[in-house]
């Protein structure tokens, strides 16, 4: 009779599983996952000298934030090359020069996230350490025309503290 081949790995084959194919496709799945995620981060203008808290609380997510920054008046030229009669900005810098300006921002904005069911709209109002309250007062009145109620009023950490801003 002949040889019957037997359905029995031979010495030189072992048993253990090829693992890089494994690894390969967790490495795509963590970079696809990296790439789609979406940060949602508020922008921040460095001109901005904001006030300290000792007292503060930190803002858990920036969904739904409309950011307004309310710059001190009366100081001449300001780094950012607008003129000191330009009281507020949005989070891109980009000015609004009149009450109109600034409630059609916030408007819109509101609407936008009007939609979203997730998350709650909220003005994030970053005022510089010299700015006249008139100037945030003007922001918080236009935002409840708006129908924006909550505010959350930007702060720096006193030196003793953690969170960065405090939501009232």
């Amino acid at each position: 009779m002949g040889k019957k081949k037997a359905n029995i790995a031979s010495d030189e084959e072992s048993g253990e599983m090829d693992m890089s194919p494994m690894i390969d496709m967790v490495f795509l799945l963590l970079i696809f996952f990296v790439v789609n995620a979406t940060a949602i981060t508020v922008k921040k203008d460095k001109n901005i000298q904001m006030p300290t808290a000792t007292s503060s609380g930190e803002v858990k997510s920036a969904n739904g934030c409309i950011v307004v920054n309310v710059y001190g008046e009366g100081e001449g030229k300001r780094p950012d090359g607008m003129s000191n009669d330009v009281r507020w900005a949005s989070d891109v810098s980009a000015p609004l020069n009149s009450p109109e300006e600034l409630k059609e921002y916030i408007k819109n904005l509101a609407e936008r996230f009007k939609d979203k069911q997730d998350f709650e709209t909220r003005l994030y109002l970053r005022g510089d350490q010299k700015a006249l309250f008139k100037g945030s007062r003007e922001v918080i009145r236009v935002a409840a025309e708006c129908g924006v109620t909550k505010v959350v009023f930007a702060v720096l950490p006193a030196k003793n503290s953690a969170p960065a801003s405090r939501e009232d």
